[in-house]
Protein backbone atom coordinates (compact mmCIF):
# COMPACT_ATOMS: atom_id res chain seq x y z
CA UNK A 1 0.00 0.00 0.00
CA UNK A 2 1.13 4.10 -0.46
CA UNK A 3 0.70 5.82 2.53
CA UNK A 4 3.01 8.90 3.45
CA UNK A 5 3.03 7.55 7.07
CA UNK A 6 4.99 4.02 5.83
CA UNK A 7 8.10 3.65 4.34
CA UNK A 8 8.21 7.44 3.63
CA UNK A 9 10.87 8.85 1.45
CA UNK A 10 13.32 10.65 3.78
CA UNK A 11 15.35 13.62 3.21
CA UNK A 12 18.31 12.62 5.18
CA UNK A 13 22.02 11.28 4.26
CA UNK A 14 23.18 12.98 1.22
CA UNK A 15 26.42 15.28 0.98
CA UNK A 16 26.12 18.41 -0.93
CA UNK A 17 27.97 21.75 -0.62
CA UNK A 18 26.16 25.25 -1.00
CA UNK A 19 26.09 28.79 0.90
CA UNK A 20 24.66 28.28 4.12
CA UNK A 21 20.87 28.44 4.43
CA UNK A 22 19.55 30.33 7.98
CA UNK A 23 16.01 28.57 9.51
CA UNK A 24 15.13 30.65 11.71
CA UNK A 25 12.68 29.65 14.43
CA UNK A 26 10.81 33.06 15.47
CA UNK A 27 8.56 31.72 18.25
CA UNK A 28 9.26 27.87 18.67
CA UNK A 29 7.80 25.77 20.89
CA UNK A 30 8.87 24.95 24.19
CA UNK A 31 8.88 21.54 23.79
CA UNK A 32 10.97 21.78 20.53
CA UNK A 33 13.76 23.95 22.01
CA UNK A 34 16.10 20.98 22.84
CA UNK A 35 15.14 19.21 19.33
CA UNK A 36 16.69 22.82 18.34
CA UNK A 37 19.87 22.30 19.95
CA UNK A 38 20.53 18.79 18.70
CA UNK A 39 20.30 19.67 15.40
CA UNK A 40 22.56 18.11 12.78
CA UNK A 41 22.36 19.55 9.63
CA UNK A 42 24.93 17.24 8.51
CA UNK A 43 22.70 14.35 8.13
CA UNK A 44 20.31 16.47 5.70
CA UNK A 45 20.28 15.41 1.52
CA UNK A 46 21.66 19.61 1.66
CA UNK A 47 24.92 19.67 4.17
CA UNK A 48 24.17 23.93 4.44
CA UNK A 49 21.83 24.73 6.66
CA UNK A 50 21.61 25.76 9.74
CA UNK A 51 18.79 26.07 12.74
CA UNK A 52 18.65 28.58 14.86
CA UNK A 53 16.59 30.74 17.22
CA UNK A 54 18.64 33.68 16.95
CA UNK A 55 16.20 36.47 15.86
CA UNK A 56 19.08 39.41 14.96
CA UNK A 57 19.63 36.52 11.87
CA UNK A 58 15.96 37.80 10.35
CA UNK A 59 16.95 39.27 7.75
CA UNK A 60 19.90 37.33 6.01
CA UNK A 61 17.81 33.94 7.27
CA UNK A 62 16.63 31.66 3.87
CA UNK A 63 13.63 30.66 6.14
CA UNK A 64 11.63 32.49 9.32
CA UNK A 65 9.61 29.73 11.00
CA UNK A 66 6.36 31.04 13.16
CA UNK A 67 4.59 28.92 15.40
CA UNK A 68 0.77 30.28 15.23
CA UNK A 69 -0.19 27.92 18.32
CA UNK A 70 2.29 29.48 20.57
CA UNK A 71 2.79 33.26 22.06
CA UNK A 72 5.39 35.34 20.43
CA UNK A 73 4.67 35.52 16.79
CA UNK A 74 3.40 38.96 17.13
CA UNK A 75 0.20 41.05 16.13
CA UNK A 76 1.67 41.93 12.44
CA UNK A 77 5.18 40.68 10.95
CA UNK A 78 8.83 41.65 11.81
CA UNK A 79 9.26 42.76 8.22
CA UNK A 80 7.05 45.04 5.44
CA UNK A 81 6.26 42.91 2.46
CA UNK A 82 8.96 45.67 0.82
CA UNK A 83 11.66 44.74 3.87
CA UNK A 84 11.58 41.33 3.06
CA UNK A 85 14.34 39.38 0.63
CA UNK A 86 12.15 38.13 -2.55
CA UNK A 87 13.92 34.59 -1.88
CA UNK A 88 13.29 34.19 1.97
CA UNK A 89 10.28 31.63 2.92
CA UNK A 90 8.05 32.19 5.71
CA UNK A 91 7.06 29.05 7.08
CA UNK A 92 3.43 28.44 9.56
CA UNK A 93 4.06 26.03 11.97
CA UNK A 94 1.12 23.91 14.23
CA UNK A 95 0.39 20.70 15.17
CA UNK A 96 -2.21 21.42 17.10
CA UNK A 97 -5.89 21.31 15.75
CA UNK A 98 -7.78 24.45 14.41
CA UNK A 99 -9.78 23.94 17.80
CA UNK A 100 -7.12 23.77 19.87
CA UNK A 101 -5.46 27.08 18.49
CA UNK A 102 -8.74 29.20 19.34
CA UNK A 103 -7.22 31.13 21.86
CA UNK A 104 -4.13 32.78 19.83
CA UNK A 105 -5.04 35.23 17.65
CA UNK A 106 -2.13 36.91 16.07
CA UNK A 107 -2.04 34.82 12.86
CA UNK A 108 -5.70 35.85 12.00
CA UNK A 109 -4.86 39.33 11.82
CA UNK A 110 -4.90 41.08 8.82
CA UNK A 111 -1.60 42.11 8.68
CA UNK A 112 -0.61 38.50 8.62
CA UNK A 113 -2.83 37.52 5.13
CA UNK A 114 -0.94 36.32 2.43
CA UNK A 115 2.22 36.71 4.50
CA UNK A 116 3.45 32.61 4.11
CA UNK A 117 4.63 30.51 1.86
CA UNK A 118 5.02 27.22 3.21
CA UNK A 119 2.53 25.48 5.42
CA UNK A 120 4.62 23.00 7.93
CA UNK A 121 1.73 21.23 9.62
CA UNK A 122 0.50 17.32 10.79
CA UNK A 123 -1.17 17.38 7.77
CA UNK A 124 0.17 15.06 4.52
CA UNK A 125 -0.88 17.94 1.86
CA UNK A 126 1.33 20.32 3.78
CA UNK A 127 4.05 22.15 2.11
CA UNK A 128 6.24 20.39 5.10
CA UNK A 129 4.45 17.15 6.65
CA UNK A 130 4.98 16.85 10.09
CA UNK A 131 3.40 13.75 11.20
CA UNK A 132 3.76 12.58 14.57
CA UNK A 133 5.00 9.26 13.58
CA UNK A 134 5.73 7.08 10.80
CA UNK A 135 5.81 3.38 10.36
CA UNK A 136 8.80 1.07 8.16
CA UNK A 137 8.27 -2.11 7.18
CA UNK A 138 10.43 -4.72 9.47
CA UNK A 139 12.82 -6.54 7.16
CA UNK A 140 12.06 -9.24 9.78
CA UNK A 141 8.77 -9.70 11.62
CA UNK A 142 9.36 -9.76 15.04
CA UNK A 143 8.91 -12.92 16.79
CA UNK A 144 6.88 -13.24 20.20
CA UNK A 145 4.62 -15.72 22.60
CA UNK A 146 1.73 -13.94 21.40
CA UNK A 147 -0.73 -16.84 22.82
CA UNK A 148 1.60 -16.04 26.64
CA UNK A 149 0.88 -12.39 25.64
CA UNK A 150 -2.74 -13.24 24.75
CA UNK A 151 -3.29 -15.29 28.29
CA UNK A 152 -1.91 -13.01 30.58
CA UNK A 153 -4.39 -9.72 29.29
CA UNK A 154 -7.63 -10.25 31.36
CA UNK A 155 -8.04 -7.00 31.13
CA UNK A 156 -10.63 -5.17 28.23
CA UNK A 157 -9.49 -1.46 26.94
CA UNK A 158 -7.68 1.48 28.90
CA UNK A 159 -7.72 5.09 28.18
CA UNK A 160 -5.23 7.39 29.20
CA UNK A 161 -6.80 10.96 29.10
CA UNK A 162 -5.48 14.01 30.78
CA UNK A 163 -7.76 16.93 28.71
CA UNK A 164 -11.81 16.49 30.08
CA UNK A 165 -14.57 17.33 28.45
CA UNK A 166 -12.78 18.20 24.95
CA UNK A 167 -14.65 19.03 21.63
CA UNK A 168 -15.03 15.45 20.21
CA UNK A 169 -16.84 14.50 23.23
CA UNK A 170 -14.64 11.35 23.56
CA UNK A 171 -15.81 11.59 27.39
CA UNK A 172 -19.29 10.60 26.25
CA UNK A 173 -18.38 8.26 24.08
CA UNK A 174 -16.53 6.36 26.42
CA UNK A 175 -19.57 6.25 29.38
CA UNK A 176 -21.67 4.76 26.49
CA UNK A 177 -19.20 1.95 25.89
CA UNK A 178 -19.26 1.65 29.94
CA UNK A 179 -22.90 1.46 29.99
CA UNK A 180 -23.07 -1.94 27.75
CA UNK A 181 -22.07 -4.71 30.20
CA UNK A 182 -20.93 -7.97 29.51
CA UNK A 183 -20.10 -11.41 31.99
CA UNK A 184 -16.71 -11.42 33.46
CA UNK A 185 -16.28 -8.00 32.72
CA UNK A 186 -17.17 -4.60 35.54
CA UNK A 187 -16.69 -2.15 32.38
CA UNK A 188 -15.33 -2.15 28.80
CA UNK A 189 -13.15 1.03 29.31
CA UNK A 190 -10.69 1.07 32.67
CA UNK A 191 -9.65 5.47 32.97
CA UNK A 192 -6.71 6.52 34.17
CA UNK A 193 -5.14 10.69 34.16
CA UNK A 194 -6.72 13.29 35.78
CA UNK A 195 -10.22 13.29 34.26
CA UNK A 196 -13.56 12.33 36.80
CA UNK A 197 -13.53 8.71 37.25
CA UNK A 198 -9.76 7.76 36.62
CA UNK A 199 -8.72 4.98 39.05
CA UNK A 200 -5.34 6.37 38.83
CA UNK A 201 -2.37 8.76 37.79
CA UNK A 202 0.44 6.45 36.76
CA UNK A 203 3.47 7.89 35.49
CA UNK A 204 4.04 6.99 31.38
CA UNK A 205 6.58 4.07 32.36
CA UNK A 206 3.97 2.83 34.86
CA UNK A 207 1.19 3.20 32.13
CA UNK A 208 2.84 1.20 29.36
CA UNK A 209 3.54 -1.38 31.38
CA UNK A 210 0.15 -1.77 32.42
CA UNK A 211 -1.46 -1.52 28.91
CA UNK A 212 1.27 -4.41 27.84
CA UNK A 213 0.76 -6.75 30.43
CA UNK A 214 -2.97 -6.52 31.34
CA UNK A 215 -5.06 -4.87 28.84
CA UNK A 216 -6.07 -6.36 25.35
CA UNK A 217 -7.19 -3.04 23.94
CA UNK A 218 -6.07 1.06 24.21
CA UNK A 219 -8.25 4.13 23.32
CA UNK A 220 -6.97 6.55 21.22
CA UNK A 221 -9.40 8.93 21.16
CA UNK A 222 -8.47 12.38 19.66
CA UNK A 223 -9.78 15.57 21.15
CA UNK A 224 -11.47 17.14 18.01
CA UNK A 225 -12.49 15.97 14.93
CA UNK A 226 -10.08 17.56 12.33
CA UNK A 227 -9.04 16.41 8.41
CA UNK A 228 -5.83 14.14 8.91
CA UNK A 229 -5.45 14.77 12.81
CA UNK A 230 -3.49 11.84 13.94
CA UNK A 231 -1.65 11.92 17.01
CA UNK A 232 1.35 11.12 18.95
CA UNK A 233 -0.72 8.63 20.78
CA UNK A 234 -1.80 6.42 17.66
CA UNK A 235 2.21 6.35 17.53
CA UNK A 236 2.97 5.59 20.71
CA UNK A 237 0.96 2.61 21.38
CA UNK A 238 1.17 1.16 17.99
CA UNK A 239 4.41 -0.38 19.33
CA UNK A 240 3.12 -1.79 22.04
CA UNK A 241 1.41 -5.38 22.95
CA UNK A 242 -2.29 -3.64 22.47
CA UNK A 243 -4.50 -3.61 19.63
CA UNK A 244 -5.60 0.34 19.45
CA UNK A 245 -9.09 1.75 18.87
CA UNK A 246 -9.32 4.73 16.97
CA UNK A 247 -11.62 7.73 16.98
CA UNK A 248 -11.07 11.05 14.76
CA UNK A 249 -11.19 12.09 11.36
CA UNK A 250 -7.83 11.08 9.93
CA UNK A 251 -8.44 8.42 6.89
CA UNK A 252 -6.84 5.61 8.66
CA UNK A 253 -7.73 3.40 6.50
CA UNK A 254 -6.36 4.74 3.83
CA UNK A 255 -3.42 5.45 5.69
CA UNK A 256 -2.13 2.17 7.63
CA UNK A 257 -2.52 -1.56 7.33
CA UNK A 258 -6.37 -2.94 7.81
CA UNK A 259 -6.09 -5.34 10.59
CA UNK A 260 -3.69 -3.50 12.96
CA UNK A 261 -6.59 -1.37 14.50
CA UNK A 262 -9.90 -0.84 14.87
CA UNK A 263 -12.23 2.57 14.42
CA UNK A 264 -15.30 3.31 16.02
CA UNK A 265 -16.60 4.40 12.67
CA UNK A 266 -17.27 1.28 11.33
CA UNK A 267 -19.54 0.70 14.16
CA UNK A 268 -22.81 1.81 14.35
CA UNK A 269 -23.46 2.54 17.37
CA UNK A 270 -20.78 2.36 21.27
CA UNK A 271 -22.93 -0.95 21.98
CA UNK A 272 -21.73 -2.35 18.44
CA UNK A 273 -18.37 -1.68 19.12
CA UNK A 274 -18.25 -2.92 23.21
CA UNK A 275 -19.85 -6.55 21.59
CA UNK A 276 -17.59 -6.80 18.99
CA UNK A 277 -14.45 -6.14 21.84
CA UNK A 278 -15.70 -8.32 23.67
CA UNK A 279 -15.61 -11.42 21.18
CA UNK A 280 -12.25 -10.42 19.86
CA UNK A 281 -11.40 -10.58 23.32
CA UNK A 282 -12.19 -13.88 23.52
CA UNK A 283 -10.89 -14.81 20.46
CA UNK A 284 -7.25 -15.89 20.67
CA UNK A 285 -6.82 -16.46 16.76
CA UNK A 286 -8.22 -13.28 15.60
CA UNK A 287 -6.97 -10.90 18.53
CA UNK A 288 -2.87 -12.24 17.50
CA UNK A 289 -3.50 -11.68 13.87
CA UNK A 290 -3.93 -7.72 14.94
CA UNK A 291 -0.70 -8.24 16.82
CA UNK A 292 1.28 -9.97 14.27
CA UNK A 293 0.03 -7.17 11.63
CA UNK A 294 1.17 -4.36 13.44
CA UNK A 295 4.77 -6.21 14.05
CA UNK A 296 5.20 -6.42 10.78
CA UNK A 297 6.63 -2.26 10.87
CA UNK A 298 8.62 -0.46 13.56
CA UNK A 299 7.57 3.35 14.34
CA UNK A 300 9.83 6.24 14.47
CA UNK A 301 8.35 9.00 16.59
CA UNK A 302 7.98 12.79 16.74
CA UNK A 303 11.54 13.77 17.10
CA UNK A 304 12.82 12.02 14.10
CA UNK A 305 9.90 13.01 11.62
CA UNK A 306 10.59 16.63 12.78
CA UNK A 307 14.50 16.16 11.86
CA UNK A 308 12.97 14.71 8.67
CA UNK A 309 10.94 18.27 8.35
CA UNK A 310 13.73 20.06 8.89
CA UNK A 311 15.95 18.16 5.83
CA UNK A 312 12.74 19.00 3.32
CA UNK A 313 12.46 22.68 4.48
CA UNK A 314 16.75 22.77 3.39
CA UNK A 315 15.51 20.86 0.13
CA UNK A 316 13.36 23.41 -0.89
CA UNK A 317 15.62 26.17 0.27
CA UNK A 318 18.20 25.05 -2.02
CA UNK A 319 15.93 25.21 -4.97
CA UNK A 320 13.80 27.69 -4.07
CA UNK A 321 13.09 28.56 -7.14
CA UNK A 322 10.79 25.50 -7.82
CA UNK A 323 8.48 26.42 -4.48
CA UNK A 324 7.69 29.79 -4.85
CA UNK A 325 3.93 30.38 -3.43
CA UNK A 326 1.92 32.04 -1.20
CA UNK A 327 -0.17 30.05 0.94
CA UNK A 328 -3.29 30.80 2.91
CA UNK A 329 -3.36 29.23 6.98
CA UNK A 330 -6.81 28.79 6.99
CA UNK A 331 -7.16 26.87 4.01
CA UNK A 332 -4.42 24.68 4.84
CA UNK A 333 -5.76 23.36 8.41
CA UNK A 334 -9.35 23.05 6.97
CA UNK A 335 -12.85 22.92 8.65
CA UNK A 336 -13.03 20.79 11.86
CA UNK A 337 -16.36 18.72 12.25
CA UNK A 338 -18.53 18.48 15.57
CA UNK A 339 -18.87 14.78 16.57
CA UNK A 340 -21.83 13.05 15.62
CA UNK A 341 -21.86 9.78 17.00
CA UNK A 342 -22.73 10.19 20.79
Amino acid sequence: MESPFIDSKLYINTSKAESVKNILWWNPPIWLNNWIKETDERRYSYTNCKVTTDRTTLKGSSAVVFSVADTGMGSRPPLKPNERNPNQAWIFFTLESPPNIMWQKDHKRPEWLNMFNWSWTYKPDSDIFYPYGILQTRDMPLQKNYSEMFRKKTKLAAWAVSHCDVVSKRDRYVEMLNSFTSDGYTSIVDKFGSCNGALSKPSKEQFENIIDEEYKFYLEFENSFCPDYITEKFFMNYKRDVVTILRGMGEYEKYFPKGSFLNTKDFPSPGDLAKFIVNLAADEEKYIEYLKMKDRFSVKELQFTYDDSVCKICHRLNNINEYRKTVDLNDVLGTCVQAKDV
